[in-house]
């Protein structure tokens, strides 16, 4: 008889989370604003990450990412495919400069100060 092995994933409240994001469309707005761009984890998915550790680990640096993730099931909460390792500094910190770059910090008008 074939031995069984389990594995644990902790979701805790992040499945609430990822709902919402997926609910509003979080990664495919931001992916639209910034563009195609070549990468293993879109600037998106990123934000959504980094959305996610921030409820978790909200005072670590991005380094750590990857250990926070470790044990979540990432193909729920993003999608199947994605690994913590993915989701390192340098990726997510990428993903940032995109946003950056693409204008999305810059202020924006107000639609009720430009009908006065």
């Amino acid at each position: 008889m074939a031995e069984i092995t389990y594995a644990t994933q902790r979701l805790d409240h992040l499945g609430i989370v990822a709902g919402i994001c997926q609910e509003v469309d979080l990664v495919g707005q931001i992916d639209r604003m910034v563009g195609p761009t070549n990468r293993q984890v879109s600037v998106g998915e990123a934000m959504q990450a980094m959305v996610l550790n921030a409820l978790g680990f909200a005072s670590r640096p991005l380094y750590l990412t990857p250990e926070f993730f470790a044990n979540k099931p990432l193909d729920r909460l993003l999608r199947p495919g994605l690994t913590a390792e993915m989701l390192n500094d340098d990726s997510l910190g990428r993903a940032l400069d995109l946003l950056y770059e693409t204008g999305l910090t810059a202020p924006r008008i107000d639609r009720r100060d430009a009908q006065r």
